[in-house]
């Protein structure tokens, strides 16, 4: 543990470094401001304002605004300080814009806010950060060590952050966890007995709020509001992940929880591992839309879902799926076969149903009928011709159907196909190896 330790706890002189860089910053930024209000204040919040950051250099700093302040307006005036104190600054987006840039060498984030008394008052989701903050440095001094250890442990197994791209745990949320369970060995334990759904408070807990929170993997009650589960972001699959690497961890504890080593990846072994499979792969391909992450990752995991429903509905059998996201998006889907046969099966009616003649008069008159209805069991009953017997000439068919508006754009645009032996030419390897012969990030 003091190996992991020395690796991630700042040392004195990049405290020192962070501290007078702070000050020097917030000096600026309120100049800035009270020129365009004597009421405007700065405040640093986040790991580095509590001590429980790793040596990222992160540092966020929120700009509160009276109540009158429009948000329009709150963000004119947090670009303009923005290009004024920053190396660079670009716009980004979540309840309301922020910037976000760098200084000498650390990456800022300047969030603007309001000044409000209590997260009842709230305008804007992030109006609670600063309530977040009073809440953990109350109660944080002595652990700062272990949220480092937690931190660092979520991000060697994959699991930290609550971004749409990773659906896991939020900075914040690991300060919760291990204030509510003291230290990092303490929840590690008790996470290798979690179960799903469990519901973790500090005392807050309203059973009929609770109740709108069913069907979370973790709940976990904002003690600053407690309409809000605070671990909402967590997918089951990344708390499934995060369970049994605690009851691993436990088992034999070792520094590549937190420090995985890079996979070593050969083409020719996965190549192996896909024909050992006797499948066959289809993957759409396309250029990433520009579109912040959290509305991206939503959109290509819908897009997956949706297409391989369509594959589904038209006969492809998908044994499972995947997608990759970077500069280019991969969608993948995993069939039994690429080719059905060109006859399907289609049970019509029942005999002396009301149905009976219109299914009759369609089929005997020929079109995509194979041969002449005919009765099995207790309904009538013909064999057509498929729409589609080839999942390639499917995938064309309905890659613009029920696709999310950015996805969409992009594959309007343009997009590839590709099968089988062209895969593993032109997708990115590391991604094929994670779908075809997946290891957890310990075990590289």
């Amino acid at each position: 543990m003091n190996r992991v330790l020395k690796k991630i706890v700042p040392a004195i002189e990049e405290k020192q470094q962070l501290k007078a860089l702070v000050e020097e910053l917030r000096e600026k930024i309120k100049s800035k401001a009270r020129g365009y209000d004597e009421r405007l204040y700065v405040r640093l919040l986040g790991s580095s304002a509590r001590d429980t950051w790793l040596r990222d250099k992160d540092i966020d700093f929120f700009i509160f605004f009276p109540e009158e302040y429009s948000k329009a307006k709150m963000e004119e005036i947090v670009t303009h300080i923005g290009r004024q104190v920053l190396e660079y600054s670009e716009k980004h987006y979540a309840e309301h814009p922020y910037i976000r840039g760098a200084y000498m060498g650390f990456d800022i984030e300047i969030v603007p806010c309001y000044a409000i008394s209590s997260p009842s008052s709230m305008l804007s989701a992030v109006d609670r950060t600063p309530f977040h903050h009073d809440f953990v440095i109350k109660r944080i001094e002595g652990k700062e060590n272990d949220v480092r250890l937690f931190k660092q442990f979520l991000r060697g197994i994959g699991v930290y952050g609550a971004e749409a791209r990773v659906e896991g745990f939020s900075g914040y949320l690991c300060e919760l966890l291990i204030i509510k369970f003291g230290s990092f060995e303490g929840l590690i334990e008790h996470v290798s007995k979690m179960k799903f759904g469990e519901v973790l408070d500090f005392g807050n807990i309203d059973k009929e709020k609770v109740k709108k929170f069913i069907g979370d993997a973790l709940i976990f009650i904002d003690p600053v509001d407690t309409n809000r589960n605070v671990a909402s972001a967590i997918s089951r699959q990344k708390l499934a992940l995060f369970i049994h690497a605690s009851r691993e961890y436990l088992k034999s504890p070792d520094e590549r929880f937190f420090f995985p080593e890079e996979r070593k990846i050969e083409k020719e072994s996965i190549v192996v591992k896909f024909r050992e499979r006797g499948s066959e792969i289809i993957a759409l391909s396309f250029q990433s839309p520009v579109v912040i992450d959290d509305i991206l990752y939503p959109q290509v995991k819908k897009t997956l879902k949706n297409l391989s429903k369509q594959l589904k509905l038209y006969g492809f059998s998908l044994l499972g799926g995947s997608y990759n996201v970077e500069k280019e998006i991969t969608i993948l889907f995993e069939l039994e076969s690429l080719k059905i046969p060109e006859a399907k099966l289609h049970i019509g009616p029942g005999v002396a149903s009301v149905h009976e003649n219109r299914f009759l008069e369609k089929y005997r008159s020929g079109g995509r009928a194979l041969c002449m209805p005919f009765i099995k069991d207790d309904r009538w009953a013909v064999y057509v011709t498929r729409k589609f017997s080839s999942a390639e000439k499917c995938l064309e068919h309905v890659v613009k159907e029920g696709i999310p508006k950015h996805i969409l754009a992009a594959i309007s645009k343009n997009y590839d196909i590709y099968t089988c032996g062209e895969i593993f030419e032109r997708i990115d390897i590391k991604f094929l190896a994670d779908y075809f012969d997946p290891i957890f990030p310990w075990e590289y």
